[in-house]
């Protein structure tokens, strides 16, 4: 899902900011088949070019090795260097390790991002919020279960 942030970055053309939310997405999306690629092509489709996007590799040697330990290596070496050697790596990787899931609700692929449905946008940040078969937040359970641990501090002092 383009967030208003993704698409306010792109209408300025701020270049910095438009890769740190690709970064950002990429936490969300560790196979960089679902938001992040939506954001990318959102991207491109809106008048920044690949080549503005990615910056010259810096040289610094890519390990294809096929590890979690790599992948986030590869994954942080991004917010200095948003190369396309780098992200190519790092979507091979990812696919081995991160391989697309099939949707049990729509029997399609899907990466192993969740939906939309299930993150709500805080800031420039995303927050995991389950929801039931007919979409019903369940955040309830989590502010019952904080009310409850303060109250056992608070009558246990």
């Amino acid at each position: 899902m383009v967030t208003e942030n993704i698409k306010k970055v792109v209408a300025n053309k701020d270049i910095f900011n438009i890769r740190s939310y690709l970064v950002a997405n990429i936490l969300g999306d560790k196979s960089l088949t679902g938001n992040f690629k939506d954001c990318f092509e959102y991207c491109v489709k809106n008048g920044i070019p690949e080549s503005e996007i990615y910056e010259p590799h810096n040289g610094v040697e890519i390990s294809n090795d096929i590890t979690e330990e790599n992948y986030k290596k590869l994954r942080s070496g991004l917010n200095s260097n948003f190369s396309r050697e780098r992200v190519e790596a790092l979507k091979k990787i990812a696919i081995k390790l991160y391989p697309p899931k099939i949707d049990s609700n729509n029997n399609q692929g899907g990466s192993n991002n969740n939906t939309s449905n299930n993150y709500q946008r805080c800031g420039n940040s995303a927050r995991h919020v389950r929801t039931d078969k007919d979409g019903n937040k369940l955040i309830y359970a989590i502010v019952a279960g904080v009310a409850v641990l303060i109250g056992i501090v608070l009558f246990a002092g």
